[in-house]
């Protein structure tokens, strides 16, 4: 008899239909457990709970009243109910905005490890002595103009008149056009005078002897010109304890740049 029953039990067991009942019972009992694991409790750290006020304090100026409190981790636990529900059914599969939040955020974390610590004094001398040309202050100039344009170009003036006229006086006065951006610029790089006059005027320009006597006529985008340069001063090399921060900042910025570049190939 109980030879019988063991073989009837072996065939049972054998039965497609029973192996199926059998697979489906461990995957319900593989899903509840993993339902029993996810838990649904919405759980706040004290240093969360901190910043929270923090953010508060910052943006109130007092701190919050308990109401207030409890109204701003409730708001948060909200939150983070949608952010979990979210993430449960796919939402955040696949969305480009997402990814590149994400990448933003772990490049800003690969970053900033890199500058945890401030760069010594004598890294920043390396630095600073293997990229002076970054630091080279550019030459510049100062000078006076006088504009001639439309209709008074075509009048048959006399430029070699005109500039020994100027340069026997003060030339001061005015003789020709006004000229919208002023006729006395100081101080002023290559790369402004070429951005407002163009760099053929540019060129010419910063050629010239800063001999204080007038030279022209010099053609730019708006007409023609007279011009007296006073003052130049030739490009120079700064000492480091200028442009310290902006060594710092540059330094840095390198050592965040090879921190991702090296977290990348790892």
């Amino acid at each position: 008899m109980a030879l019988v029953v063991s073989k009837s039990l072996s065939r049972f067991i054998r039965d497609p239909l029973f192996i199926c009942l059998a697979i489906g019972l461990l995957l319900f009992l593989l899903d509840w457990t993993l339902d029993l694991r996810d838990s649904k409790t919405i759980q706040l750290s004290k240093g969360e709970i901190e910043r929270i006020v923090a953010q508060w304090v910052d943006q109130m100026g007092r701190e919050p009243l308990p109401e207030e409190l409890q109204g701003l981790i409730s708001e948060r636990a909200q939150e983070a109910i949608l952010i979990r529900e979210a993430h449960r059914i796919g939402l955040a599969a696949d969305d480009v905005i997402i990814d590149r939040r994400l990448i933003q955020k772990l490049r800003f974390l690969v970053e900033d490890s890199a500058v945890v610590e401030a760069a010594s004094n004598a890294a920043l001398d390396s630095y600073f002595n293997a990229n002076l040309s970054r630091y080279e202050r550019a030459a510049t100039l100062s000078f006076t103009h006088q504009f001639w344009g439309g209709e008074l170009v075509d009048a048959d003036l006399d430029w070699e008149q005109l500039r020994a006229y100027l340069n026997a006086g003060t030339g001061n006065e005015q003789l020709g056009n006004s000229f919208l951006m002023g006729r006395d610029f100081k101080d002023v790089t290559f790369r402004r005078v070429a951005n407002e006059f163009g760099n053929s005027f540019a060129s010419i320009v910063f050629q010239l002897e800063a001999n204080g006597l007038w030279h022209g006529p010099i053609a730019s985008r708006y007409g023609v010109h007279l011009v007296r340069v006073d003052n130049m001063k030739p490009s120079h090399q700064v000492d480091i304890e200028s442009v310290i921060e902006q060594v710092r900042s540059d330094f840095d910025l390198e050592r965040r740049d090879m921190a991702f570049e090296t977290y990348l190939a790892q």
